[in-house]
């Protein structure tokens, strides 16, 4: 017993029940044998518990968000009251959110100065604005600016062009 297999001591003291059923000192001595593996099982689980908060922690650092976050549902899962794992948690998933986010806003960025390059404005000007619902940036602002200065240039070039045609249209039945 002193050598703390409480298991093996408490199946032997159940052995020595069966000779003398009722034995107060078999029966206490299994009460507390059973009482200290809970407490040591108990230890076990908090020094478990600690590794895997030490381990989420070391991946957090490293960047390895997502090694990070099992670490830490893993000690939530342990000790589901315990407020720690899950703001860690909280914070894990907005960091990946934000990633997802501006790896998505770059790549829409990247599109509309395609677009914009090769001259298709409407399609440049969607994927500013697609880029802005994410989030507010200064080149997409500015390019959007200056696609709706060359959308209302245009307008005004195609209205004076179609205006030259009529009057010179009319100019020549004048002159008939």
């Amino acid at each position: 017993f002193d050598s703390k297999s409480y298991l093996e001591s408490i199946k032997i003291y159940q052995q020595a029940l069966t000779i003398k059923p009722g034995d107060a000192y078999a029966t206490n001595r299994i009460e507390e044998a059973t009482r200290l593996e809970q407490a040591n099982s108990v230890d076990e689980v908090e020094v478990q518990y600690q590794k895997i908060l030490a381990a989420g922690q070391k991946k957090f650092d490293a960047g390895d968000y997502t090694g990070a976050l099992d670490m830490y549902k893993r000690a939530l899962a342990i000790r589901p009251a315990d407020p720690i794992p899950q703001k860690r948690i909280d914070e894990i998933n907005q960091i990946l959110q934000s990633k997802t986010s501006n790896t998505e806003f770059d790549a829409l960025i990247k599109e509309a100065d395609a677009f914009f390059k090769s001259g298709n404005l409407a399609k440049a000007k969607e994927y500013y604005l697609k880029a802005l619902d994410i989030k507010e940036d200064a080149h997409a602002r500015s390019q959007l600016v200056e696609i709706e200065r060359i959308m209302r240039d245009e307008s005004v070039g195609q209205v004076n062009e179609q205006y030259n045609k009529i009057i010179a249209k009319a100019d020549e039945l004048f002159n008939l």
